[in-house]
């Protein structure tokens, strides 16, 4: 007389009476044999590449800069410019304020975000793939890429600056570098330069 079988790992029967055992879909998995279900893969975990061997002995950690953020998948999905992660993660973390994802030209999520290069900055953003030099009338002065702060008056700096250098005696900016050569400044210096922005004061002033 016929006897039945247990299903083999990967596989299972949700019906009595059945020929034939049904193969675990993609996304889900079955360890153990005579099942009659099969198991969707956990968060950051896929059946990914792996075919049946996958699908007979559990699901495989989402590669770094790849995430799973629901259970049952098939495949993982890469995570956007500017974020990264590491192997087995249900998110993706974003680049904060100051750093950024530095690999060029092709970013990479796979690896970690790093901080701007002194002098640059995200201007206070996240998920930057690159860092800008603060404008000539600013520097980063925090020295953590966060944002450049203005320079104060009888103060100056050059583009990219970490520090706002003091004008020397007999010498001012009127109101930072940034705004030199508007009114009421006309005449005075039309264009800033970063190598000497500050200026003789007018006769009569000191």
């Amino acid at each position: 007389a016929p006897t039945c079988t247990e299903c083999d790992v990967g596989q299972y029967t949700d019906q009595t009476a059945q020929v034939m055992c049904k193969q675990c879909q993609p996304g889900t998995y079955q360890s153990a044999t005579g099942q009659d279900i099969c198991i969707d893969c956990p968060l950051g975990r896929s059946t990914g590449l792996g075919g049946y061997e996958t699908m007979a002995t559990g699901c495989e950690d989402c590669t770094a800069g790849q995430y799973a953020g629901t259970t049952g998948l098939a495949s993982c999905t890469r995570c956007d410019d500017g974020t990264y992660s590491p192997p087995g993660r249900s998110t993706c973390t974003s680049c904060v304020p100051g750093t950024y994802d530095h690999d060029q030209p092709d970013p990479d999520p796979a690896t970690e975000c790093v901080s701007c290069p002194l002098g640059q900055t995200t201007d206070g953003a996240e998920k930057q793939t690159s860092c800008v030099a603060c404008q000539a009338g600013f520097a980063d002065t925090n020295q953590d890429g966060v944002r450049c702060e203005t320079c104060s008056v009888g103060h100056y700096a050059p583009v990219g600056a970490v520090v706002c250098e003091t004008c020397p005696e007999g010498k001012t900016d009127h109101d930072g570098v940034h705004d030199m050569g508007t009114d009421p400044h006309t005449g005075r210096l039309e264009t800033p330069s970063a190598a000497s922005p500050c200026q003789w004061c007018d006769v009569g002033y000191y």
